[in-house]
C-alpha cells in the first residue's frame, strides 16, 4: 500500500492540471471533500490527509495550484525570455 504522502501526490496530480493564481482557498473546497472521501476509501483517515497537507487540505491544494502556476511561468520565460 502507497504511503499517504505517495497516494496525495498522485491525487493532486488528477486534481490540479491547469494554471491560474488562487489567492483564496474556499474555491478548493468542493475538492478537499472529494479528496477526504477518496482517503478514507483507500484505508487513510481525515488526520492522515489533514496531517499530510500540513492541517487543510484546501489551502494545500491551492498551495499546489499555485506552484504548478508559478513553474509554468517560469518555464515559459526560460523557453521565450523575449516573449516572442
Amino acid at each position: 500500500m502507497k504511503s499517504i504522502n505517495e497516494w496525495l501526490d498522485d491525487k493532486v496530480d488528477d486534481i490540479i492540471n491547469t494554471p491560474g493564481f488562487e489567492e483564496s482557498s474556499s474555491g478548493f473546497e468542493r475538492e478537499a471533500e472529494i479528496l477526504r472521501a477518496q482517503a478514507e476509501a483507500v484505508g487513510f483517515t481525515t488526520k492522515d490527509l489533514e496531517d499530510a497537507c500540513g492541517g487543510d487540505i484546501a489551502a494545500y491544494l491551492m498551495e499546489r495550484q499555485n506552484a504548478l502556476t508559478q513553474s509554468e511561468m517560469r518555464q515559459k520565460i526560460e523557453d521565450d525570455p523575449f516573449g516572442k
